[in-house]
């Protein structure tokens, strides 16, 4: 449950980004349904400019929004990381460790697999 934080953290930020995307489209669409329904000419064109804005601004700020959830999830995989990194240089041989081209883990000399992700060296 608890590994991989920070890839969690960057798909919840994803997942919410697109849930309001979606949600301001939704109220916008709204909007113009009422816009159509109703018999005054200056509450419709209020209601189709809002719904624009609505559209538009609301989709944008959702976005950029998630940006600062995605970026927490970078800081906590790098952190993560580099915590990692400095236990294997504390524990062990400083020659022949090698760094994997999938994931990036530091692995120590005489190893021919990744010990984070499998992959061969």
């Amino acid at each position: 449950m608890f590994e991989n934080i920070g890839g969690k953290i960057k798909a919840l930020a994803k997942v919410i980004c697109w849930i309001g995307i979606i949600s301001c489209v939704v109220i916008a669409i709204v909007m113009f349904v009422q816009a159509g329904e109703t018999y005054y000419r200056g509450e419709r064109t209020t209601l189709i400019i809002t719904g624009i804005l609505v559209m538009t601004v609301g989709s944008l700020l959702s976005w950029v929004s998630s940006f600062v959830l995605y970026g927490f999830g970078e800081l906590v995989e790098n952190s993560t990381y580099i915590a990692e990194t400095m236990e294997q240089k504390e524990q062990g041989d400083y020659s022949g460790e090698w760094f994997c081209k999938k994931c990036g883990y530091l692995n120590k000399a005489g190893t021919t697999v990744c010990n984070k992700c499998g992959t061969e060296k």
